[in-house]
């Protein structure tokens, strides 16, 4: 984001990342987020509730391993960010 640009609110920065494919989806991007709450709420002494909250936060990874990915290549495609590991091949 440059300077002059005002800033986006939080819901308006998740639309424009969809728009941009970088997130698959709204609803799948809250979903991470219903994860991160699960996982957070279990509590010691829980093994069933604990092995659930694992089992999504493990699909969650995968999604946001995915999400980060395409950030990545967002930024070397169309900002023409370089990352310290693509230098080193220049």
């Amino acid at each position: 984001m440059s300077e002059e640009e005002t800033p986006l609110s939080q819901l308006d920065f998740l639309n424009a990342m969809e728009k941009r494919a970088i997130i698959s989806s709204l609803h799948a991007w809250n979903r991470l987020r219903d994860v991160h709450d699960i996982f957070m709420q279990v509590y010691p002494g829980h093994a069933n509730d604990r092995a659930a909250a694992l089992s999504l936060a493990a699909s969650g990874a995968r999604e946001l391993v995915a999400v980060l990915e395409r950030v990545h290549d967002y930024a070397a495609e169309r900002i023409g960010l370089a990352f310290p590991e693509e230098q080193a091949s220049i």
